[in-house]
């Protein structure tokens, strides 16, 4: 989650308190007292600076003095371009005037053109090299695009310079903090608090190293304490809000966003966060309206656009999603997040090619990206490269060994292949690292089924719905399990579960036909069909699963209209071929049901049932030699295949007594 950045304290030479309004005509003693007296308001210095600016004759100092504490007063008053225009007046006039080039560094600051600004601060030092403001500022500014190294030397030389001075401490301290340095970033932060105990900045800055050394309770305390010195903080809010977001108390979370939003209404950081927090509680709509404020106050926070687009993409809307990461990268060409959940999006909709071209843009970006090899590594799996998938999961589990999903992955590409003992290894670690990782034990338990070990699969089935107790695959493949072990009403249990939590789930509604339709309950079988098809019409597996059931109704035409639509929708459909030959063989077309079982042998040349029911129908014809054939070449694709053993039997066994009739009749008749 984007968390609000450090917070850089930049200072300006005078120190002026908030405007009240002045006198629309001034005399000249006010004038002055105005222009140079730092209790003045804003207003109050422009305005007696201004007249003495009007003034001709005036001493160059003066005027001097005049340009530079009008553009203080306008930097106050957040008027940049003023604020510059009157630095430069003064530069002009005062070319060795460090305190201008400082200043005027800092409106260009604050107007975002940061090389400017290094330039002046650079000028400023050049002028003064023992000007600690100036150091500090630089020091910021090479902090703000992210040259961490050379804002902590300048921050030293400030520090040593003027060790009584909190401020660098502190901005010292955010520094390590943005390079990881956690440790480094609090021991300047506790330096900070030393020198000035009040300073809720660093009690702050000082509860963000502690969050992110994960340590959140320390760091709510830090947090309470800059509100407790400042209560109308949003920045200390927000960052509290983020360490309960991270402890999981997401009611706490969101109390604290609110209340920053309500000090601050256009704080984007805090939009963003209480739009994460919606995002995880699955309110993506929610969500969604907190990033839309967020662009609208900051139109470049790329943040904002990568997290709207994962509420869009949780929504199903990948397009929309594709949209905002699109923008988040125009925004920031090296944004690596945002090219890994645009890889995730082309992922989810199929589009496996793009979705590796992004997860290869974020790893070029970022090499140590772990995130990025194990998407990669989905798109590799689901286009069946299964070895470059592993190579893609080992990668990731090189780079965080504690990665639990690529763990998961790694063990889903390894059952794909047929390694169940090496996925079943790579299952184990993923639940070592997290127990209650629900995804794991549904991976391990389909290995398990895979291998016919049903117990097993039952048992891990069971602890996947434990931790994640809306898992419909969980359910359905529990119900499959208890099905194969011909605990019918169990699976149908599961099954019916399966459809209340995911009320559109196709396969679910089909499986439940297939125990219906085992249990010789037909109507209800085609219930549960008609309704896959409703939400499928494109399943080629539910009509030639209704045509099954019709079949066993014994109403032949039916089914082979289902079969018909089977293998329209898939016209390489083995299974169908085969199952429309019996419906043929049943209504005594011995011609077409062979026909079929043909095309169904010649689409897969190991299909065993093909040819045991081609043998049936050669049986039923009459031609016994051409039935054992085919049942000899079903037992020798599948060798403990006990169906065609015993018709293979009772086909020689019939031959054999028509080959005897045939000789007693023929030894009768010879005279």
């Amino acid at each position: 989650m984007n968390k609000t950045p450090a917070l850089w304290v930049i200072t300006v030479l005078l120190s002026l308190v908030p405007a009240t309004g002045i006198a629309k005509k001034i005399s000249p003693k006010q004038a002055e007292s105005f222009c140079f007296d730092t209790k003045s308001t804003n207003d109050q210095t422009i305005a007696g600076c201004s007249w003495l600016i009007s003034l001709a004759g005036k001493p160059q100092a003066d005027l001097v003095a005049a340009f530079y504490n009008r553009g203080v007063a306008y930097q106050r008053k957040g008027d940049v371009v003023r604020a510059i225009a009157d630095y430069d007046q003064a530069i002009l006039l005062k070319p060795d005037y460090a305190y201008a080039y400082n200043n005027r560094g800092n409106a260009y600051s604050d107007k975002g053109d940061r090389e400017r600004a290094l330039q002046d601060f650079d000028q400023a030092i050049r002028l003064d090299p023992n000007y600690a403001l100036a150091l500090g500022n630089r020091g910021n500014a090479y902090a703000n695009r992210g040259d961490y190294d050379r804002a902590i030397a300048d921050y030293d030389r400030a520090i040593s310079l003027d060790p009584d001075d909190a401020v660098p401490f502190n901005n010292r301290a955010s520094a390590y903090h943005d390079k990881g340095a956690y440790d480094r970033a609090i021991r300047d932060y506790d330096q900070a608090i030393r020198i000035k105990p009040d300073y809720a900045v660093a009690y702050n800055g000082r509860g963000k190293a502690y969050d992110d050394k994960g340590d959140h309770d320390r760091a709510i305390r830090d947090f309470d304490e800059a509100i407790r010195l400042k209560p109308d903080y949003a920045y200390a809010l927000n960052s509290r809000g983020s360490a309960y977001r991270d402890k999981g108390e997401y009611d706490r979370a969101i109390r604290d966003y609110d209340q920053a939003i309500r000090i601050k209404p256009d704080y984007a950081y805090a939009l963003n966060n209480r739009g994460s927090i919606y995002d995880d509680r699955g309110e993506y709509d929610r969500a969604i309206r907190d990033y839309d404020q967020a662009i609208r106050f900051k139109p470049d926070y790329a943040y904002a656009f990568n997290n709207r687009g994962v509420s869009h993409k949780n929504k199903g809307d990948y397009d929309r999603a594709i949209r905002d990461y699109d923008e988040a990268i125009r925004i920031d060409p090296e944004y690596v997040t945002a090219y890994s959940n645009r890889g995730n999006a082309y992922y989810d909709k199929g589009e496996y090619s793009r979705a590796i071209q992004d997860y290869d843009q974020a790893i070029r970006i970022k090499p140590d990206h772990a995130i990025a090899y194990n998407g990669r590594g989905n798109a590799y799996d689901d286009k069946g490269d299964r070895d470059r998938a592993i190579q893609d999961y080992d990668q990731a589990i090189r780079l965080d060994p504690n990665f639990a999903i690529a763990f998961n992955n790694r063990g889903g590409a390894y059952a794909d292949k047929g390694d169940y003992d090496r996925a079943m290894r790579d299952y184990d670690q993923a639940i070592r690292i997290k127990p209650n990782y629900a995804r794991a034990y549904y991976g391990r338990a389909n290995a398990y089924y895979d291998k016919g070990d049903y117990e097993h699969a039952i048992r891990d089935y069971d602890q996947a719905v434990v931790f994640d107790p809306n898992y419909a695959a969980a359910f359905n493949n529990r119900g499959n399990a208890h099905d194969d072990k011909g605990d019918r009403d169990r699976a149908l249990a599961d099954y019916s579960q399966a459809i209340r939590i995911k009320p559109n789930y196709a396969l679910a509604y089909r499986n439940r036909g297939i125990a219906f339709d085992r249990q010789g309950d037909y109507d209800r079988a085609l219930r549960d069909y008609d309704e896959a098809i409703r939400i499928d019409p494109d399943s080629a597996v539910a009509f030639m699963n209704r045509g099954v059931t019709y079949n066993n109704k014994g109403d032949h035409a039916r089914a082979i209209q289902d079969f018909n639509q089977a293998i329209r929708i898939k016209p390489s459909y083995a299974l169908a071929y085969r199952h429309r030959g019996s419906s043929y063989d049943d209504l005594g077309n011995r011609d077409r049901a062979i026909a079929d079982f043909n095309l169904a042998i010649n689409i897969d040349p190991t299909y065993a049932e093909a040819y045991n029911d081609r043998g049936i129908t050669h049986f039923n014809a009459g031609d016994y030699d051409s039935a054992i054939a085919d049942f000899n070449q079903a037992i020798h694709i599948k060798p403990n295949f006990d169906l065609a053993i015993k018709n293979r039997a009772k086909a020689i066994e019939t031959r054999d007594k028509n080959i005897s009739k045939s000789k007693i009749l023929k030894a009768s008749a010879t005279p």
